[in-house]
């Protein structure tokens, strides 16, 4: 510790003073860090490495009460704080190597404190300020975590020069008004203020293309970025862009009549956000793989229709909005296709053939119209009355399309024909760009309803996707089955089974009947014919033999 008084404590620390000075001498393993308690002093850290134990709450340098202090040249990780900084002023941070903690650097309460030319990696916040002013972090490298820079209540914050790439949050501003944030590059992340006004927003990219950001403008159209934020504007389009991998890829933000048209937003954390907007437009998009896809939040009275939303964690978040028409989208194999958290009133369809499509929703189409016959409730008071039977954005979905194969099996061992009477497995395999939702078999005149993919019910087994069958009747039979996949396309996929006259049964045995006690009394009979026929021909060999002796004698005597 580096007291008030500019004494080290304890004695043995390796620091060494020169005046107001205090230079790391070797490198420390600490549980609780350097503390300093001086100030206008300079701590140099001269490469050495502060080394923690994870311990919670604990600080590599702690910096409360202070004024106009450095520390520079420093290693830091492994502690919960790299570097604290509380109810100071005038502190820089210069130089650092920050790793492995849950904040790199955390900022409360303090005025006039920087970050300069710094690296922090593997934390889990990079660096933060709240409740502080005159913020300001330049030239520094920040890797992953969850937030790269996020600032609450910390007007005038400034971000020049970094390199921000992996977070979450590339910048998080919250409630934090008159900030800059310029000349940065944001590598698979990017930036996002809420509720944070009157912003300076320039020459700043996203993964090598501008980062766009309006506010108070009317009328502008925007054909290319990287990533696109555009606050408190009137009459602003978003055409034809596409933007992948960074913290929120379009967000209209206390706008009004607004339009964000034929526009792809993949693999971000959130894909289109519509916050605290009036009558605004998402049309024919595909938002693919974002955490979640179509954000509403606190909006009111827009359209948003036409749009594929692929393999997001939630499809379409409905929080605190009401009003809006959500009509003729395909919602396909997504985690969670919808949530709903407040507000009422929302319309999920526009009349018939109006709805939308949604993947998890199993219902049958009995008059083939195109619509399922059951609604699909999304939360309280959002339903769709009309949901479609099929995405009718056929074009824009990934191929290939879903096909399938039969197998007839009888013992695990495939068969082209049967006995009347016995009992057929169909084993069906399928493949497609999109997983399997539904599959239905139809074997001679036979017809099964629809099974869900992946659940078992009423014989069909869903891990081994077989349905076990008894065909009764002789003759020919088609076997049938229809595949669909996720966005409601189908498959068929078709074999013959020969089904031959059962044979004729055998009489019923006598009563008292034994298999065993017959075979063996059978067996027994053989035997004894068969002793007495060996018996028979020695007696007849005997006389033979007899027959000549006498024979042979009578000749002699007669000579």
């Amino acid at each position: 510790m580096i007291a008030r008084d500019g004494s080290v404590e304890p004695l043995d620390a390796p620091v060494e003073r020169v005046g107001d000075v205090y230079r790391l001498t070797a490198s420390v393993c600490s549980r609780k860090g350097l503390v300093v308690e001086a100030s206008n002093v300079v701590i140099e850290g001269g490469g050495f490495v502060l080394a923690g134990m994870k311990l919670q709450g604990s600080a590599g340098v702690q910096l409360v009460h202070v004024r106009n202090v450095t520390v520079r040249n420093l290693s830091i990780h492994d502690f919960y704080y790299g570097m604290r900084v509380e109810f100071s002023e005038g502190v820089s941070l210069e130089e650092l190597n920050v790793s492995g903690c849950a904040e790199g650097v955390s900022v409360a309460n303090s005025t006039r404190v920087g970050v300069v030319g710094s690296r922090f990696y593997g934390n889990v916040l990079g660096v933060s300020t709240l409740y502080s002013r005159s913020f300001e972090i330049s030239n520094c490298a920040i890797e992953g975590g969850y937030w790269g820079v996020f600032a609450s209540h910390s007007p005038g914050v400034r971000v020049i020069g970094c390199t921000i790439s992996n977070s979450s949050w590339g910048v998080l501003l919250l409630s934090s008004h008159r900030s800059t944030i310029a000349w940065n590059s944001f590598e698979g992340t990017g930036f996002y203020p809420f509720e944070s006004f009157e912003l300076t927003v320039a020459n700043n990219t996203v993964n090598g293309k501008p980062l766009v950001y309006l506010e108070g403008v009317e009328g502008v159209e925007v054909r290319d970025a990287g990533q696109i934020v555009v606050v408190s504007s009137n009459r602003v389009a978003v055409v034809g862009v596409n933007v992948s991998r960074t913290s929120v890829g379009i967000a209209l933000i206390r706008t009004n009549n607004s339009l964000v048209e034929s526009c792809s937003v993949a693999e971000s954390r959130w894909g289109v956000l519509v916050h605290g907007a009036k009558s605004s437009r998402v049309a024919n998009c595909i938002i693919a793989r974002n955490e979640v896809g179509l954000y509403l939040y606190e909006s009111s009275g827009g359209e948003f229709s036409g749009n594929l939303l692929l393999f997001n964690g939630v499809g379409l978040r409905l929080a605190g909005s009401s009003g809006n028409l959500v009509w003729r989208n395909c919602l396909v194999a997504n985690r969670v296709e919808a949530e709903v958290a407040g507000g009422q009133g929302n319309l999920l369809d526009w009349g018939p053939n109006g709805g939308n499509y949604w993947s998890a929703h199993y219902a049958e189409d009995a008059n083939r119209d195109g619509v399922l016959d059951q609604p699909y409730p999304v939360g309280a008071g959002n339903v769709d009355r009309y949901p479609l039977a099929s995405c009718p954005l056929a074009l824009e979905l990934p191929e290939p399309a879903p096909s399938c194969r039969l197998r007839l099996e009888v013992n695990e061992s495939e068969v082209p024909k049967v006995e009347a009477g016995a009992t057929v497995v169909v084993k069906v395999s399928a493949s497609g760009a999109l997983p399997l939702k539904a599959v239905c078999f139809a074997i001679g005149n036979i017809s099964t309803g629809w099974f869900r993919w992946d659940r078992s019910e009423n014989g069909w087994d869903a891990l081994s996707k077989t349905l076990a069958v008894k065909l009764p009747t002789p003759g020919t039979h088609v076997v049938k089955a229809e595949v669909r996949d996720a966005a409601g396309r189908p498959a068929t996929c078709e074999t013959i089974i020969h089904v031959e006259e059962a044979a004729a049964p055998k009489p019923p045995p006598p009563a008292g009947w034994r298999p065993d006690v017959v075979s063996i009394v059978l067996v027994c009979a053989a035997l004894l014919a068969l002793s007495r026929v060996l018996k028979h021909r020695k007696r007849v060999a005997e006389l033979v033999r007899g027959l000549s002796e006498n024979l042979r004698e009578t000749l002699l005597n007669s000579a």
